[in-house]
């Protein structure tokens, strides 16, 4: 399917091949995927080109150490997604690494740019117009730079961060890939994600700058890395006081103190609160068992889940269901 006359992000043509029956199940129904090859290895991509928006699957699958040209027509403001592997990006005199389960806005000025992926690498890239951009930019000044950059045609000069993709991203990513819907529908599907997407984002956004007014700034970024692996996946039984002290090299009272500091609460009872969190999305959004989201959630047993939810919510996952 195609609605544009343009596409605005094209990598570096290679020959042609059939595409691996290994990968079908990895292939968007709405997408025009080709599957090249080159001395370095082999690329996957899949396009759907649209007045309001681009999305770029690009799947590495790399033989050896290269890189990869990736062309710009226009520029382009992108959300950039990290669903495998790692990255390094060159984009003028700028040059930055995305890393597996990272997500960002970047500005990708019209000319050639450079990609070097790991062996086996995949991004998922969507070119937005300034005029979808017009809220967010309202609310975020990174993203209102890089609008004015790219009405400008100006070059780039910084990446804003990049942040950790949540299960609530990964999932709304995979369903964008398998929707199924054709035409308008489809296009209304991914339009509304791609809404989530930019909320998702202010919303990491801002608890990135919430994090960075706290008064206590000691260990800032060993807390900032804590708290982006809990949000991220929480697991009441891995992300324990004692796992984190031994990835850290950080002893557990000073940890305690200046998680407590930062958040005005355990980290346990930070954990615990992620994890109902969670629970609420999993239960609110597939038919599955509480059994099931016990086990999701590192708890011992069901019984323990319940217990742990109904102290915090007042009811049980059943009643939640119904």
């Amino acid at each position: 399917m195609n609605k544009l006359i343009y596409q605005s992000l094209k990598i570096s043509p290679g020959k042609p091949v059939p595409i691996p029956q290994a990968l079908y199940s990895n292939i968007a129904s709405w997408a025009d995927a080709e599957y090249q090859e080159y001395n370095f290895g082999h690329v996957l991509t899949q396009t759907l080109l649209y007045k309001l928006f681009r999305i770029y699957i690009l799947r590495f699958r790399m033989k050896q150490p290269a890189t990869v040209p990736l062309y710009s027509q226009q520029p382009a403001i992108c959300m950039l997604y990290c669903l495998n592997g790692a990255a390094e990006v060159i984009i003028g005199d700028t040059t930055f690494i995305v890393k597996r389960d990272q997500f960002g806005f970047i500005y990708i000025p019209k000319g050639t740019h450079l990609l070097q992926p790991e062996e086996e690498t995949e991004l998922f890239i969507i070119d937005l117009e300034a005029s979808f951009l017009e809220e967010l930019a309202a609310s975020i000044g990174e993203i209102k730079s890089l609008v004015a950059l790219s009405a400008t045609q100006s070059d780039v000069d910084s990446v804003p961060k990049l942040f950790t993709m949540n299960y609530v991203v990964r999932y709304i990513l995979e369903d964008m890939r398998r929707c199924r819907e054709t035409e308008g529908g489809l296009l209304m599907e991914l339009r509304t994600a791609n809404v989530q997407l930019m909320n998702l984002y202010r919303k990491a956004y801002n608890e990135d700058a919430d994090l960075k007014k706290l008064p206590t700034q000691a260990n800032l970024d060993i807390i900032d890395q804590i708290y982006g692996e809990i949000k991220q996946n929480p697991n009441i039984q891995q992300h324990t006081v004692s796992y984190f002290t031994r990835k850290y090299s950080i002893s557990e009272s000073t940890l305690g103190r200046f998680f407590s500091a930062a958040f005005k609460k355990g980290l346990h009872e930070f954990v615990a609160e992620e994890c109902i969190k969670k629970a609420d999305w999993l239960l609110s959004t597939y038919s599955i068992s509480t059994e099931d989201v016990a086990q999701e959630l590192g708890y011992a047993d069901k019984s323990g889940f319940i217990k742990a939810y109904k102290r915090y919510r007042g009811i049980t996952p059943k009643q939640l269901k119904i």
